[in-house]
This record gives structure tokens, C-alpha cells and sequence, in this order.
């Protein structure tokens, strides 16, 4: 078991999606295993709210260097924003906070946490340095990517195999990649959550089958694609309805989409939801629809709820998502593919069961949150091994 440790986490996310989740999940796991946690976050961040109501906080101050840790672990946060990849203001700030919590690994969740980490502190603090990758995009050839990747200072979190395959090509040596997936707490549902309320309270009918996609209306979701998927399905099947849950910059237009479409309320985009529970409890089938996609941790809830999935061959989404045993796999930017598969499993009850009951001991026994606390501190273990020379 290793010793206790002081991790500092840097975040550079004002807003909530799924990689800020996992940071917090992160912090609190390692937390509760008596490691001692400073949060780099900007003022006013999400994250910083939510941690800072946790049951589990112990500190949320500016920096101080007299600043006591709890036996047990704990955490603090210190608010320092990064305007940019080159805010030397915010990379020396960085630096100071460094230097006064002293920590034995600075860990990265952002790919401008990313930035300002390398600008402040690579080649000044002989400090394991881990980066976060959750996303599956290719690693950037200008000067600043190169420098940053390819410093022998920092070693990386690979979410998926396709995430891992993304920086081996983006020239970052294997033995600085760990794979870490994502994970969920199969504790945070109550799995009580009233089906037919729910439905009532969607204006969803007892006839209709409900597909339901959690996802940011950003480009690499590519809810563009459910849609004309959806338009193709709603000939054969009528009784069809979508729902997705996020919110981003292509609200307008999907919206438009949908219009001239002429799919009125049969897809609606609801937004940004805090009852996901009921909402997936009130649904038939999840479907991602991504065209780019590290993993996909509302993928997870979903199929740890026991919801059937069609999904795309996205990233890190058949790590997930075995095609025939776990879900349905398609193409990416298959449209017609993914109607197929949403209108086979709309029409196979049975064959819906089968998929949900081995999705579901699937994430259980690969994808929990506690599986990725273990692996990271494991991360952590090597990284000190190597910048110690062992």
C-alpha cells in the first residue's frame, strides 16, 4: 500500500461535464484512503462548489503556507485562472502554489491545465507531473503540443485504448501511458427511481418507446447524426420519441434541425437536467451517438441502470461496449446504421434484456470509481518510481 500522499490536482474548468465528475469523484476516493488533496481551480469553478459543500471538506482557502493537513486526508482549493496556453501570470502563481503545498505528484485534468503545468513547473520541480487525456482527438503538431507531449516530465491517464493509441501517434513514449478508465459509483443511484412518474412528468405514453441520449450539444455528440437516424426510424416505428439531455453551443442548430425535419416534440432537446436518474429510469434505450468519443461516463450510468445501448464505434466506446453482448454497435456518422439498430432493439424485448443484464455487470466489474482510484494511485506509484530512477 502506498504511503500517504499529497496530490495537486489543477482544473482549469469554470463549467460541469463529465471530466470535472471525475475529478471530483478522484478527490474524494483518494480522500477517503487517507491522501491529502490541494484543488487548482478557477474562482466560482463548479467544481469548487461542489466540493466545497461536500461532507468531506476540510479546507477551502487561498494559499497558505501554514495550512495543516487532517490525519485522515482531506483536501483544500486555491482558486488561480489561466486566460490562456500562455498566461504566465496564472504558470507562476502555479509555480508558488507548488512550492507551498509541496506536493509529491501534481496531477492535470485539462488540456490547459495541461499547458499551464508544463509552463510553471516542467524542468523547475523534480515533481512526477500525470496528465489527464479524455479525449480520443489527435495530439496537435504545432511547437507548444510537441514540447508539452513529449516532455519527459510528465507521464499520462489514458482514458480507453483509443485514447492511449491517440498519444502513442502523437509521439508520447508507451511507458509514460497508463490506462486508467473512467468509472462510476454504483452507489450514487438509488435505483428507486418511479418509471411511470417519470414518463408522466416527460409526457411520455405507455405505447411509446423512449430513447434517451445524455450527452453536450457540442460536435464530436453528434446529436446531428440521432437526428437523421431518428427521421428514418420514425417510418417504421411511429411510436418513437427522443429526448437528450445536455446543453452547448449547437442548441440553435439542432433546434433548426429538428424543425425542418418536422419532428415537432418526437425530439426534444430538454438541456441541462439534475434528475438524470428519473429521466434514464423513464427511458427504453440509450443511444451515443459521438463521432469522436474518449469514454463516455453517462454511458455508464446508463447501462448501470440497466438501459439497453446503440452506440458507435467511437473512441473508447467499444473498451465499453461489446457489440452483441453488451450493446449494439455502429458505424460513426452512420445514420442509417444507428436507425437500424434503434429500431431492432425497440423491436426485440428480449434481446434488450440480454444486453442490459451483461451491460450492467460489465461497468461493475471494470468501471467503477473505485477501479479508477486504484489504477491512478497505481499511476502515481510508477510515475515516483521513474522520476526517482527506480
Amino acid at each position: 500500500m502506498l504511503p500517504s500522499l499529497t496530490i495537486l490536482h489543477v482544473d482549469t474548468a469554470a463549467d460541469w461535464r463529465g471530466g470535472q465528475a471525475q475529478v471530483e469523484a478522484l478527490v474524494r476516493g483518494l480522500a477517503k484512503r487517507g491522501h491529502r488533496n490541494t484543488l487548482v481551480t478557477p474562482p466560482g469553478s463548479r467544481l469548487a462548489e461542489r466540493l466545497r459543500n461536500g461532507p468531506d471538506h476540510t479546507e477551502s482557502a487561498e494559499l497558505d503556507r501554514s495550512a495543516q493537513w487532517p490525519a485522515a486526508g482531506g483536501w483544500r482549493i486555491v482558486f488561480n485562472a489561466a486566460r490562456g496556453e500562455w498566461d504566465w501570470f496564472s504558470a507562476r502563481r502555479l509555480r508558488q502554489i507548488v512550492k507551498s503545498a509541496r506536493p509529491d505528484v501534481i496531477h492535470a485534468h485539462s488540456a490547459l491545465a495541461h499547458a499551464m503545468v508544463w509552463l510553471g513547473c516542467a524542468g523547475r520541480l523534480a515533481v512526477p507531473m500525470m496528465v489527464s487525456r479524455r479525449v480520443d482527438f489527435p495530439v496537435g503538431d504545432n511547437w507548444l503540443s510537441r514540447r508539452k507531449y513529449r516532455h519527459s516530465a510528465f507521464s499520462y491517464l489514458a482514458i480507453s485504448s483509443a485514447v492511449r493509441e491517440a498519444l502513442i501517434q502523437g509521439g508520447v513514449a508507451s511507458e509514460r501511458i497508463f490506462l486508467v478508465p473512467s468509472g462510476v459509483d454504483p452507489a450514487k443511484f438509488t435505483y428507486q427511481a418511479d418509471r411511470s412518474a417519470a414518463r408522466r412528468a416527460l409526457g411520455v405514453g405507455d405505447h411509446e418507446f423512449l430513447v434517451i441520449n445524455v450527452a453536450a450539444l457540442v460536435d464530436h455528440k453528434d446529436q446531428a447524426t440521432l437526428i437523421r437516424a431518428a427521421e428514418i426510424a420514425f417510418r417504421e416505428m411511429p411510436s418513437l420519441r427522443f429526448i437528450v439531455l445536455g446543453e452547448g453551443e449547437l442548441r440553435a442548430a439542432l433546434e433548426t434541425q429538428i424543425a425542418r425535419a418536422g419532428l415537432g416534440d418526437r425530439f426534444r432537446l430538454l438541456g441541462f437536467r439534475n434528475d438524470v436518474e428519473e429521466c434514464l429510469a423513464a427511458s427504453d434505450l440509450f443511444v451515443l451517438s459521438s463521432h469522436l468519443e474518449g469514454m463516455c461516463t453517462s454511458l455508464l450510468d446508463a447501462m448501470l441502470l440497466g438501459k439497453p445501448i446503440v452506440a458507435t464505434r467511437a473512441g473508447g466506446v467499444p473498451d465499453v461496449v461489446v457489440d452483441g453482448e453488451t450493446g449494439l454497435l455502429v458505424g460513426v456518422r452512420q445514420h442509417q446504421q444507428l436507425a437500424a439498430a434503434i429500431v431492432r432493439l425497440a423491436r426485440e424485448a428480449d434481446l434488450r434484456a440480454r444486453l442490459a443484464a451483461a451491460g450492467a455487470r460489465r461497468v461493475r466489474e471494470r468501471f467503477t470509481l473505485s477501479r479508477t482510484v486504484d489504477l491512478t494511485l497505481e499511476a502515481y506509484r510508477k510515475a515516483l518510481h521513474q522520476t526517482a530512477g527506480i
